[in-house]
């Protein structure tokens, strides 16, 4: 793990290793200590999105540690935490609505994006629709997925009928 020297912690080098696990999941290797599935989260300012990364655990979002650059991981790491980042903060545009419908506790979409199809599932169906101006949306699935949503007005007479449906 040699260049993975990111800061000192009780004036002794912090390694980190980021990797993806054959499943596709962000684990990571902090001093040594196999930490599991983690998650990156950009702190501000958005302006450099490269500094100030928080690591944090997957399952309950307990902060492992603060990577003060990207730059400071081995390459193997910075191209993971680089690809992770993009996944993560990639917002794909939903073009179609197919459907909306109730399957026993949650709410299905099933939506062509511009990133392909995707399914989305909600629990509470309008704690994850947020208007950010008239016309625009921020779709949240329970995953933490985020969709835009905008001129249902102009889209297919399908996708209407399927956005009036939860107006």
């Amino acid at each position: 793990m040699s260049g993975n020297i990111v800061f000192m912690h009780r004036n002794q080098p912090y390694e980190v290793m980021l990797y993806h696990s054959r499943e596709g999941y962000l684990k990571a290797v902090l001093g040594g200590e196999p930490m599991g599935r983690v998650k990156l989260v950009r702190c501000f300012p958005y302006s450099m999105p490269d500094r100030l990364i928080s690591v944090r655990t997957a399952d309950t979002g307990k902060e492992l540690l603060l990577l003060p650059s990207l730059d400071h991981l081995e390459e193997e790491s910075r191209i993971a935490a680089v690809l992770e980042l993009e996944r993560e903060y990639m917002i794909p545009r939903i073009e179609r609505i197919l459907s909306i419908r109730k399957k026993g506790p949650e709410w299905v979409w099933s939506v062509d994006t511009d990133y392909g199809p995707s399914t989305l599932h909600m629990s509470i169906l309008h704690e994850g629709i947020h208007e950010l101006a008239d016309g625009r949306w921020i779709v949240t699935d329970d995953d933490g997925r985020r969709f835009e949503l905008s001129n249902v007005d102009r889209m297919d007479k399908r996708s209407r009928e399927q956005w009036e449906k939860i107006g």
